[in-house]
């Protein structure tokens, strides 16, 4: 019996994904095992515990070499936070190994609102390396450029002023990111301000010094549509680099159009290094982009390093003074933001600090009413309740006096108030 079920057991087709439909074999007949195993089981760690300190949730995205989880921090304060993962295929690479490393030191030292943050950083039990970071929710440049099409000019004073201040912060602590495109622009909801950015994905970036010494040897890392042109010759890099690729994305960003685009990678790093680009008024005169604006791009998108400006802080300077309207920068904890100054605005303060006294004031009457309220209350409690205390007590007393006068006396005994009665009657 057994060996009959056994039988009828191994006849059926044996599927391990049902998404993956059979192929019948030459005879008709369907293969008895199919099994599919995805390229990247091993890099599944969702439902797994990380270090014992992260819970794996769900996978938010991968890379070539690295996947991102979205995992939930154990312990007193739990939240959830991105995990990135190098993949266990780029175990055996000590190059990619390396830059993975070089990723999460890079942003361990770079302290900015604008540029995600990294918590903690280890190995995993399967030796891959990780680094926890900031968990962000929004979207990238690259998909509103896409769906919404160009920006605005006011959108894009906003976003590309954020940009550049934390690129600028960046150069300052030594660091050239490499790799400044629309994707790696996010766009998040924070403290009120829809558009707020935070640049991501170090992972080919590199101290100055650094990236100098490897670039003599050889070594060309980015994105073809925007490196600069001594990136793409494998030159010597410095912070004017990143100034010419943020020039390309500004370009994306307002045209809608990369300004050089080849036929293949080696086509459009040629043109990247000997082709002007075309002016912005030129590809979308519909859009009627001030002059200024335009000025700005072009000169972000000169051949020579020394043409370009030399400074973020420069470039945002410009940026910031491209509309008509004068920006009035304000510093808060979430880093520079712009703000456009209304033509009546000493009116306005002066309205919203009449209004900030007059709430303070409601607040201050309403505070001492309910504490007036409380010790009225807690005063009232307390003689109502000795009021009752001593009403119990009282009531207590009259009771045992009443219970101690019913006592019954033994016989023979006479009540206490008949002494005198019985002295009377012996004599």
């Amino acid at each position: 019996m057994k060996t009959r079920q056994l039988k009828r057991l191994l006849a059926r087709p044996v599927l391990v994904t049902p998404a993956v439909r059979p192929v019948p074999m030459a005879s008709g007949r369907l293969p008895r095992y199919r099994v599919f195993i995805p390229p990247d089981a091993k890099d599944l760690l969702v439902g797994a515990r990380v270090a014992n300190r992260y819970y794996v949730l769900s996978v938010l995205g991968h890379g070539g070499m690295s996947v991102v989880y979205k995992a939930k921090a154990m312990g007193k304060n739990p939240r959830i936070v991105a995990l990135k993962t190098l993949r266990t295929q780029g175990l055996n690479d000590e190059l990619i190994v390396k830059r993975f490393q070089r990723e999460a030191e890079l942003l361990s030292k770079l302290n900015h609102p604008r540029i995600v943050q990294v918590h903690d950083y280890g190995t995993t039990v399967r030796g891959q390396p990780y680094f926890v970071m900031d968990y962000l929710t929004g979207v990238n440049l690259a998909d509103v450029l896409k769906y919404q099409g160009p920006l605005a000019v006011e959108k894009f004073r906003d976003i590309f002023s954020q940009v550049c201040g934390a690129v600028d912060h960046a150069h300052r602590c030594g660091v050239i990111h490499r790799d400044l495109k629309p994707g790696n622009i996010m766009l998040c909801k924070f403290n009120g301000q829809n558009d707020f950015v935070k640049v991501v994905d170090f992972g080919i970036a590199r101290f100055e010094e650094e990236a100098q010494r490897l670039t003599r040897l050889g070594e060309v890392w980015g994105s073809p549509i925007y490196m600069s042109p001594e990136q793409c010759m494998g030159a010597p890099l410095d912070a004017r680099s990143d100034i010419y690729s943020i020039g390309v994305v500004m370009y994306e960003a307002l045209t809608g159009q990369v300004p050089f685009l080849g036929r293949n990678y080696v086509d459009t790093m040629t043109q990247q290094i000997s082709s002007p680009p075309r002016p912005l008024s030129e590809v979308r005169p519909d859009l009627n982009l001030p002059a200024k604006v335009d000025a700005i791009v072009l000169r972000a998108l000169a051949k020579e390093p020394d043409t370009r400006y030399q400074t973020m802080a420069e470039l945002r300077d410009d940026i910031e003074k491209s509309v008509s309207r004068p920006l009035k920068m304000e510093r808060s904890y979430s880093g520079i933001a712009a703000v456009q100054q209304p033509k009546n605005a000493r009116a306005l303060r002066a309205t919203a600090i009449k209004q900030e006294q007059r709430s303070e004031i409601k607040n201050m009457l309403l505070t001492v009413t309910l504490i007036a309220v409380l010790f009225f209350a807690v005063g009232y409690g307390w003689m109502r309740y000795r009021d009752t205390i001593n009403k119990t007590q009282q009531g207590m007393q009259t009771y045992q006096l009443q219970r101690s006068s019913e006592i019954q006396r033994p016989p023979g005994l006479a009540p206490l108030s008949e002494p005198k009665e019985r002295g009377s009657s012996r004599r």
